[in-house]
C-alpha cells in the first residue's frame, strides 16, 4: 500500500515581496502553469498568503495590464476571480 506524506511546501517569496517586485509575482504566476507539480505546489503556497491580503488586488490587476504573457494574465485573473469571490460570500 502506498502512502502520501503530506509535508509542507514553502513558498519561495513572501506576500511582501510580491506586492514590492512585480516580476516576482510574474515569475509566480508562470509558475502555476509548469508541468512540474512540485513547482505548482510551490506558486500555490507562495500565492496563498499574498492574496489574503487586500494589496494582492491592485498588484493582480497590474499584472492583467502590464504583463505581456497570455498565461500570466490568466492565471493574474484567476487569483483574482478567487479573492473577489472570497470578499463577497464573507460579506454574505
Amino acid at each position: 500500500m502506498v502512502t502520501k506524506s503530506k509535508s509542507k511546501v514553502q513558498a519561495v517569496y513572501s506576500p511582501e515581496q510580491l506586492l514590492g517586485n512585480a516580476q516576482f509575482l510574474t515569475e509566480c504566476l508562470n509558475e502555476l502553469t509548469a508541468n512540474d507539480t512540485a513547482r505548482i505546489k510551490r506558486a500555490e503556497a507562495t500565492l496563498k498568503p499574498f492574496t489574503k491580503n487586500a494589496d494582492c488586488i491592485p498588484a493582480l490587476l497590474n499584472q492583467i495590464r502590464d504583463v505581456k504573457d497570455e498565461t500570466v494574465q490568466l492565471q493574474a485573473a484567476l487569483a483574482l476571480k478567487k479573492k473577489h469571490t472570497n470578499i463577497i460570500q464573507k460579506a454574505m
